[in-house]
């Protein structure tokens, strides 16, 4: 299995919902995936898809957070819904690890 990993583009928008809506059996991740790129915290270089014979079959995205202490601000990456469609759930996993 041949399995490309690269940054989202915009034109993947809809076919990474569609895989998001699959993985998860509805719309509440795909809103959440939305939201992030509306975000301060989005970082389109941490926003990657799983492409099989030129069709997203996975999705991942990272996104920039502050998380406050009582006197401090620590930065860190919050791990976004990882997506697999749902007919490589398997198989993907496998070949990627």
């Amino acid at each position: 299995m041949n399995v490309k990993i690269r940054e989202e583009l915009r034109a993947d928008f809809e076919a990474i919902d569609e895989v998001v809506a699959g993985a998860f059996k509805g719309q509440d991740e795909v809103k959440i995936v939305r939201n992030i790129r509306e975000s301060s915290g989005y970082k389109k270089r941490l926003s990657l898809i799983a492409e099989l014979n030129a069709t997203i079959v996975g999705h991942v995205m990272l996104s920039g957070i502050e998380i406050e202490c009582d006197s401090a601000s620590v930065s860190a990456l919050a791990l976004a819904p990882l997506a697999v469609h749902k007919d490589f759930q398997v198989s993907l996993f496998k070949a990627i690890f």
